[in-house]
């Protein structure tokens, strides 16, 4: 069970606009950093693609730009696949 402990939306989404490969049609709805009952700390991101909302969680390891980097790496994973997809 994890409890919120700060809002990190705008600057999760600010990074996102400034990546240069991250997909512009993919909404970033809410972003959290959360703690769990033995102090580890998650990143929980809620974002929409193609009208349907996900989430995505990582784990904190070492630092937060590093679980930032990895969560936005997997959403642009998803998209990737998704849209390879629908291209077949």
């Amino acid at each position: 069970m994890t409890k919120p402990v700060k809002d990190i939306t705008k600057v999760l989404s600010q990074i996102a606009k400034e990546m240069n490969m991250f997909p512009k049609d993919v909404t970033i709805k809410t972003a959290t950093l959360e703690i769990d009952d033995w102090g580890t700390y998650y990143v929980s991101v809620d974002y929409e693609m193609d009208g349907i909302t996900f989430n995505v969680t990582h784990r904190v390891f070492g630092n937060l730009s590093g679980a930032i980097n990895s969560v936005l790496g997997s959403i642009k994973e998803r998209y990737d696949t998704i849209h390879q997809l629908k291209q077949i």
